[in-house]
């Protein structure tokens, strides 16, 4: 609550201000004027709840000052204090509303319960002033969001169960703890095409037919954080767990056939064993794992969950599948990974013997296909490219067909960027070795030599020259060499100058090799003066 206090005695002003510990009784003093004017200017912008003012001020008394404010719109409670015990004043602070009238020198006790006392009041007032009707009337607007925010957080385990009782009589939810309890989740079955607007519609379209459906028969429905559509089953008073389950798996079927008829797509449900109230989260789990299964089994289906024991898993692959596809990928044989990707995730080989085999396998190919692009010194985001997403969330790991052909992208991907780096370090080792060229023309320079100070096989080095240049290295230095040798001549080069400068010690060799590759010798070159063509 907000107190403004208007005085023209600064040691009154300040000690009333200051001097009581008005925070102590939920009071903030927000504003002090010692003038009339000032007090009005201030309590305009302000806008205080209680005003504590003295009736005669320099510049406008008191009670004008709070007739103006309050004809200006402000909402406030005015408490006086005046050194004149008159019958007219108080009549005037009367008539203004004043909630109450103290003379001077009022103690402090006397101030703090005036302060308090109108505080109170105007608690009550507003208290008051709020329409019971219209704040039900928005409470039951937002209520369903209330109830989907309670149920995504309770089957995440978030709520102890004296939290579920108190916030299942908030949100008006009939949630007995000594009920059998099953959960089953709805999803459409994938489409071929599908896309971010057309998954939010049909999805609130499965929601809108299972709130119709299941909504006269007690069944509770939300949205999971996934936008696949949930039912709460909560069962009846002496219900026996058979037809428990029996109902559930039942309704599941029959909101099915009702999606296909008006949707003209196929749903899956994913049905829990049957639990406590307090097992919620766990029943949430089995039927997300129930539904995923729709990878293995089909679409259009009522799954229920089933434990299951195993021995444990045979091992996704060999090292031998492990060292060939890394082989394929090295290589740039795209083709060849796509087919050894084929041969572990095709539904039709045979491999995936279940659900949880199909994930250790594509877990395991997706580890391997991050392994080799970090093995080759790269990053994640620049070898994926504009697919860098799909490798942040691979969400087609989820079905067997969509794997495989996400992991056969993938490893194109990486193929396509090991081309580019094996370009950009071939464009790289054939600069340096033009500029080796340039730098060492008066030098004794052999494709040998060259591969030595690059560290490279000579035969190797040959085919990457010849496939960066077009042109044999050979033949590019004998043009280099003779080129600058031509240009030595023409700007007045003894020939024995230009064919040191390009790397011949023997003059009669080089003028060889110079009207071989020219048509004309070295003298007649200088002696001419010009150029050959």
């Amino acid at each position: 609550m907000n107190l403004f206090l208007a005085e023209d005695e600064p040691r009154l002003l300040y000690s009333t201000a200051y001097s009581i510990p008005w925070e102590e009784y939920g009071i903030d003093v927000v504003g002090t004027a010692t003038n009339g004017i000032d007090a009005l200017a201030m309590i305009e912008r302000l806008q205080p709840d209680i005003l504590l003012l003295d009736i005669q001020m320099p510049g406008l008394d008191g009670l004008s000052v709070a007739r103006k404010a309050m004809s200006r719109g402000t909402r406030m409670k005015v408490i006086v204090l005046s050194g004149h015990d008159d019958f007219a004043y108080a009549k005037g602070a009367l008539e203004l509303g004043a909630v109450r009238y103290l003379l001077k020198p009022a103690g402090e006790d006397e101030i703090v319960e005036a302060v308090r006392e109108t505080a109170e009041r105007i608690r009550k007032e507003r208290e008051a002033e709020v329409d019971f009707l219209s704040l039900r009337h928005r409470w039951e607007e937002h209520l369903p969001l209330l109830r989907a925010m309670f149920f995504s957080r309770w089957i995440h385990g978030d709520y102890t169960e004296e939290e579920i009782d108190r916030q299942a009589g908030r949100l008006v939810l009939d949630l007995p703890s000594d009920r059998l309890y099953a959960l089953t989740v709805f999803e459409l079955d994938p489409a071929d095409e599908p896309s971010a607007e057309d998954a939010s519609f049909e999805s609130f379209a499965l929601q809108t037919i299972a709130e119709d459906f299941f909504g006269t028969k007690g069944i509770l429905v939300f949205q999971d954080a996934e936008q696949r559509v949930a039912a709460l089953y909560i069962g009846k008073e002496d219900e026996i767990a058979d037809e428990f389950a029996f109902r559930a798996n039942d309704g599941a079927s029959k909101l099915l056939a009702l999606t296909e008829d008006a949707l003209k797509r196929t749903a899956s449900a994913g049905v829990s064993s049957l639990g406590g109230r307090g097992d919620a989260p766990t029943l949430y789990r089995q039927a997300i794992r129930a539904l995923l299964e729709r990878a293995w089994l089909g679409n259009n289906l009522v799954i229920p969950f089933t434990e299951r024991t195993e021995d444990g898993l045979p091992a996704p692959a060999t090292p031998e599948f492990e060292r060939e596809l890394e082989t394929a990928l090295g290589m740039g044989a795209a083709d060849r990974a796509a087919e050894l990707i084929a041969e572990r995730f095709d539904p039709r080989g045979g491999e995936l013997r279940s659900l949880e085999y199909f994930q250790e396998q594509a877990l395991y190919l997706y580890s391997l296909l991050i392994r080799t692009i970090h093995k080759n010194g790269w990053s994640v985001r620049e070898t994926a490219g504009d697919e860098f997403m799909d490798f942040m969330q691979p969400e087609a790991l989820k079905n067997p067909v969509l794997a495989m052909h996400w992991l056969q992208r993938a490893a194109r991907r990486i193929v396509h960027y090991g081309g580019l780096q094996r370009s950009t370090m071939m464009h790289r080792l054939i600069s340096r070795l033009l500029a080796m060229i340039e730098e060492d023309l008066s030098l004794d320079i052999t494709l040998h030599s060259a591969a030595e100070k690059l560290y490279l096989a000579p035969a190797y080095l040959s085919r990457l020259f010849k496939k960066e240049t077009g042109v044999a290295f050979s033949a590019y230095l004998t043009d280099r060499k003779m080129t600058k040798a031509r240009d030595l001549l023409m700007d007045g080069a003894k020939v024995y100058e230009a064919a040191a400068a390009v790397g011949y010690r023997d003059v009669s060799h080089f003028t060889k090799m110079f009207r071989r590759f020219w048509g004309t010798t070295p003298g007649e070159l200088g002696r001419a003066g010009k150029g050959v063509s």
